[in-house]
């Protein structure tokens, strides 16, 4: 992971009142995006289970994992690599999402396919690229 210090960072401030939520997706959908890394911080003081609202991480070729949006929990994660989403919360929820470019993001050789680039001679090895790599 290689960060841009000298790229403005993007921040987002959330409120959803009940029942807001947000499809699976990646934070970095390709050129020219440079989000390189993810940063979201939770301020919900009084939260609880069933309260909903939990971010769901899914990494490639991984288990997916849920992780509740707890006051002052921050959850990090790979803008282009790891698919997520945000399910329904069943009351207020409010988080501060930080996005930080970095520096060899969306490059020529993670987003362009070539043959040279996609010969495997295992499974193991096509994974462990793809595990790796924005081509998911």
């Amino acid at each position: 992971l290689s960060l841009d210090v000298n790229a403005p960072p993007a921040i987002k401030i959330q409120l959803n009142t009940g029942g807001g939520s947000f499809p699976w997706h990646y934070d970095n959908p390709g050129p020219p995006n440079m989000r390189a890394l993810t940063c979201v911080v939770y301020l919900n003081p009084h939260w609880k289970d069933g309260d909903g609202g939990e971010i769901v991480l899914w990494p490639f070729l991984s288990r997916s994992t849920k992780v509740s949006p707890l006051h002052r929990r921050a959850v990090l994660f790979y803008s282009d690599r790891v698919l997520h989403r945000v399910l329904p919360s069943n009351k207020r929820r409010v988080c501060f999402t930080i996005w930080i470019p970095g520096t060899n993001v969306n490059c020529k050789k993670d987003v362009a396919l070539s043959k040279d680039v996609l010969q495997f001679t295992s499974y193991d090895q096509a994974a462990q690229f793809f595990a790796q790599s924005p081509l998911q």
